[in-house]
C-alpha cells in the first residue's frame, strides 16, 4: 500500500480535504504557496521518501519547524 491509500485507511475523511503526490519540486513550491496563502491549513503531513533528490522536504520541514 502506498502512502496515499495508508493516509486514507487511517484517517477518517472529515479529517482531511487533499491527499496526493509531490512529484517534482515545482509541485512542492505549490504547495507551499497555497499553503501560505490559505490560514485554515493547520497540518501538512509529508510522508514517503524524497524521490527528486533535491532535499526540498528538509528545508519545509525545517521552515516549519
Amino acid at each position: 500500500m502506498n502512502e496515499e491509500g495508508y493516509c486514507q485507511k487511517l484517517l477518517p475523511r472529515s479529517l482531511y480535504s487533499v491527499i496526493g503526490n509531490l512529484y517534482t519540486t515545482y509541485g512542492l513550491n505549490y504547495l507551499v504557496r497555497n499553503v501560505l496563502a490559505n490560514p485554515r491549513i493547520r497540518y501538512i503531513i509529508l510522508l514517503g521518501p524524497d524521490l527528486t533528490g533535491s532535499g526540498s522536504i528538509d528545508k519545509v520541514n525545517s521552515a516549519w519547524s
